[in-house]
């Protein structure tokens, strides 16, 4: 499920994406519910214990003239050993930066249902 949130004054949608970005390369996204379940200590992810995960937050603003408007933010997260959520951070130090294909990547996919044809600046 993709958080959907409708600001009633100004007349524009909101979705917020959560993506984390594997020390394999790899990009994984999270519903709004599995990460406000992780943040909240509700849930953990045993997958990821005892490590430091790069994630990029996504959010599209989109206006009643279908202009879609994207804000991005990168964060550090930790995990304790049984993979529950210890914290985040900004990131540390040039290997704990989002690359430009990686950044590019994750807003393409967060746009990929739009129904957007126009060009996407970002």
């Amino acid at each position: 499920m993709i958080e959907n949130i409708t600001s009633g004054n100004t007349g524009m949608n909101s979705e917020v994406k959560h993506f984390v970005l594997t020390p394999e390369g790899n990009v994984r996204e999270f519903s709004a519910d599995v990460a406000a379940s992780v943040a909240s200590g509700q849930s953990s992810l045993p997958e990821y214990a005892a490590t430091r995960l790069r994630y990029l937050q996504i959010a599209l603003d989109q206006s009643a003239e279908n202009e879609i408007r994207v804000h991005a933010g990168v964060a550090c997260l930790q995990f304790d050993e049984k993979g529950t959520f210890s914290g985040a951070e900004a990131p540390s130090d040039e290997n704990e930066q989002v690359d430009p294909f990686e950044y590019d990547a994750c807003i393409q996919w967060a746009l990929r249902e739009t129904g957007s044809t126009e060009l996407v600046y970002h």
